[in-house]
């Protein structure tokens, strides 16, 4: 979908878009996207804290604006959620965004959105993880996860500038914000609701 909202810092409208101090103009796209209202299907006990998300590819390249983090319920967040964009190929971390109950970011659709301070720039030919640490000592924000149900989260890959390979991931129960290393394969390319970006074609 195209993405033609407000964002804090971020302002999107049909003519040219300042972000941040930068010039660019829309489409917008949204990569993993919650509908409105969507209420995950899996609660993590606290003392289970862990990273969960889901594989891309750049096919085309991009700039990344915006992480984006699932809001079961749409009623603001319970927990700390740390989104982050990881490269697959070094495991690290090339963008992150933390979001607290009280720095929550903007609800648009099923999601909760911070932008970055300077857009990401990801080339042709990177391979990624965008995920979600879910962490706190009391109750975690459930998260979407579709082995524990059927969920209607899509995603929008902008005529395959960015591909979706079914490859969802998590890391141990326990560990918290660490690089989600257990791979789980989906039969759907977005296995989790739980982080997403916001781009465009560079």
């Amino acid at each position: 979908m195209k993405f033609s909202l407000l964002i804090l810092g971020l302002s999107i409208t049909t003519g040219i878009c300042a972000i941040q101090g930068f010039s660019v103009r829309p489409p917008f796209h949204v990569a993993y996207i919650v509908p409105a209202g969507t209420v995950g299907n899996q609660q993590l006990p606290p003392e289970q804290t862990q990273t969960m998300g889901n594989d891309f590819a750049v096919n085309r390249t991009i700039q990344v604006f915006a992480l984006g983090v699932f809001d079961s319920g749409g009623d603001g967040l319970l927990c700390t959620l740390h989104a982050r964009i990881y490269d697959l190929d070094t495991l690290v971390s090339v963008a992150d965004i933390e979001f607290t109950p009280e720095r929550p970011g903007v609800l648009i659709g099923g999601s909760r959105y911070l932008p970055l301070k300077q857009p990401l720039t990801l080339k042709r030919g990177f391979r990624g993880t965008v995920c979600v640490a879910y962490l706190g000592d009391t109750v975690l924000e459930p998260d979407g996860n579709i082995r524990c149900g059927s969920g209607d989260w899509t995603t929008d890959g902008d005529k395959n500038a960015i591909s979706f390979n079914g490859m969802g991931r998590h890391s141990y129960m326990g560990t918290g914000d660490v690089f989600p290393d257990i791979v789980d394969p989906s039969p759907v390319p977005n296995n989790f609701a739980a982080g997403t970006f916001v781009y465009r074609l560079k």
